[in-house]
């Protein structure tokens, strides 16, 4: 998808693809597989409750919050001011190259690569 839009939400979807995008609030939740957002200038960004793999990379924006979350997060090359919020993660999480204000891992089961 490429867009300029207000406020966006997937609810329950099979996989998503999401780039070169402008949000003021991108929420997805309860996807059952990948989910990939790149290049996207968000306000605020929600992945809750993703079964499959997640891959965030070069997004800016002020907030992100990544949460219940079964498969692997890949967080790289990311700029968001106010913070990364990952949280009750089931698997691995890789979040290198970022800049962001304040960084918050919270119950993660996998190795966290920063």
């Amino acid at each position: 998808v490429e867009a300029t839009l207000g406020k966006f939400e997937i609810l329950g979807c099979a996989f998503a693809g999401i780039s070169s995008s402008k949000f003021s609030s991108l929420s997805l939740r309860e996807c059952s597989g990948n989910v990939a957002v790149s290049n996207t200038d968000v306000r605020s960004l929600v992945l809750r409750r993703i079964s499959g793999g997640t891959a965030l990379e070069a997004n800016v924006g002020e907030e992100l919050v990544v949460s219940q979350n079964g498969g692997p997060v890949l967080v790289t090359n990311n700029s968001f001011d106010t913070f990364l919020r990952l949280r009750k993660i089931r698997a691995a999480v890789d979040a290198r190259d970022n800049t962001l204000g304040e960084f918050q891992v919270i119950n993660v089961r996998g190795n966290v690569t920063i």
